[in-house]
């Protein structure tokens, strides 16, 4: 990664998009933790002529604190967990090992950046995120999507699409977008969020049962002149 960074041609060259499509969509990602690869944490932004990088954890605190978030004790409180009065009151959701590091760094559970101690839980379920996380991405997506009067499927728009149209809309997947941008995707999983699976098979892109296309029929207008 540290090579890559500066150069955005390299997503130009060959097959070079297309092949990361393809591992996005069909390779497991690490389980969420307080470890950053090496690239992310001492090499960020690395020039041939630099001796070091940055750190991309460190970028992420000084942002939260410049910005004013509050700690990682009071959003979690917010999203409905126990609020921490000592440190040992975070093992309920972050590992031992994590709660030692947090207590060698920080004076008090209140004084824990909000990153840090989203990035420390353990993740809930089937998700890559904990609890506090997994409460605040979500409130967040359902704010932007009510203010959003311009929102594919909000009446509050000056022109709002039609029921047809909606439902059409519907079927988009990020599987059918891949399929007909990449220059040479042949095959894709409906749902490109899970590997390919029993159940969640590679399909033809030309298998438009299995990976729809929207009906852009619904969008004719009859205009008289």
């Amino acid at each position: 990664m540290a090579a890559s960074f500066y150069k955005p041609r390299l997503l130009e060259a060959g097959e070079t998009l297309d092949g990361l499509v393809r591992g996005f969509a069909r390779q497991s990602s690490r389980k969420l933790d307080l470890g950053l690869a090496a690239d992310l944490s001492s090499r960020l932004y690395k020039t041939d002529e630099s001796a070091a990088g940055l750190d991309r954890l460190s970028f992420d605190i000084q942002r939260g604190r410049d910005h004013g978030l509050a700690d990682y004790n009071d959003y979690r409180h917010l999203c409905g967990l126990r609020q921490a009065k000592s440190f040992d009151d975070f093992l309920d959701h972050v590992p031992g090992e994590s709660v030692k590091l947090l207590r060698k760094l920080y004076k008090q559970p209140g004084d824990v950046d909000l990153v840090v101690g989203g990035l420390a839980e353990r993740s809930i379920e089937d998700a890559t995120i904990g609890p506090t996380f997994r409460c605040l991405i979500a409130a967040q997506f359902s704010r932007t999507r009510r203010a959003d009067r311009f929102f594919y499927d909000s009446t509050r728009q000056p022109k709002p699409f039609t029921t047809n149209q909606i439902a059409e809309l519907k079927k988009a997947t990020l599987a059918r977008i891949f399929c007909d941008n990449g220059d040479n995707i042949a095959k894709m999983q409906s749902n490109v969020f899970l590997k390919p699976q029993v159940g969640n098979e590679l399909q033809s892109c030309q298998n438009f049962d299995a990976i729809e296309r929207i009906d852009l029929t619904k969008w004719i207008e009859n205009i008289a002149y």
